[in-house]
Order: C-alpha cells, then structure tokens, then sequence
C-alpha cells in the first residue's frame, strides 16, 4: 500500500462565531482516560479536535463550562458530570462557538475553540438551511 500526501482540500475553521457539530468524543487512552477529544465539523465541511485533559485544571475548568452550555446553561452550581456520560452530552450536538486562530511555533496556523457561546437546538438550525 501507497500513502499519498495530500495538501489541497484542507479547509481551516474560520475565526470569529461559528456553527459547530460534534462528530466525535473519545475518552484516552481506553481503559484509564486521561483526556477526552472532541472533533467537531464545521460549515464550511472543516474539521477541528480538542483534546481536553482531566489533570490539568484549567482543562477540567473549559470542560465544566461547556458541559453547562450542552445542558442548556441550566446545571446548577456544583453538578458533576462523570467522564462516560460525556457522549452522551456532546455527540451530535451542534453548538455556536467562537474561533480563535493561534499560529504554531513551528509555523501553520491552528484554529481553536476559544469558548462554546450556546447550544443551537435543531429548529434553529433547520431554519438557516432555508434562507
């Protein structure tokens, strides 16, 4: 088998508010998580990973604070959420989100999800699709 590299195609998120829908959520490595990865796709059919890990406070932080938009902004101060029932939350949920372009040390330019603004509920965005 024959590996080709490809560079055209490939579509960054844009900066600023975005729709996004997430694909994917994997608890890593199985058997005892250290992090979960969300991959989202955007409108323009661009894709985007998170890696969030459950050490790291400021991560742990991000991850409540979304877990609160995904409910609807309705959880109550001190909810826990357990890491399995993360999935469930997030898969196939589309959310509004605002993009922030970074630039790597080593060069190219990385979109990343400065914050998860709401969660868009299915009405709305079967009503974008008519305009």
């Amino acid at each position: 088998m024959n590996i080709t590299i490809k560079k055209s195609g490939y579509q960054l998120v844009p900066e600023g508010e975005q729709i996004l829908t997430v694909t994917s959520v994997k608890l890593l490595p199985s058997g005892r998580p250290s992090l979960v990865e969300f991959t989202y796709s955007a409108e323009n059919g661009a894709t985007l990973r998170e890696q969030l890990k459950f050490d790291h406070p400021v991560a742990v932080d991000i991850l409540g604070k979304r877990c609160d938009v995904a409910l609807g902004g309705t959880a109550e101060e001190g909810t826990e959420i357990s890491p399995d029932d993360l999935e469930g939350l997030f898969l196939n949920k589309t959310f509004k989100a605002m993009i922030k372009h970074n630039e790597g040390k080593k060069g190219g330019t990385f979109a990343n999800i400065k914050y998860l603004i709401e969660l868009v509920k299915d009405e709305e965005v079967e009503e974008d699709d008519d305009l």
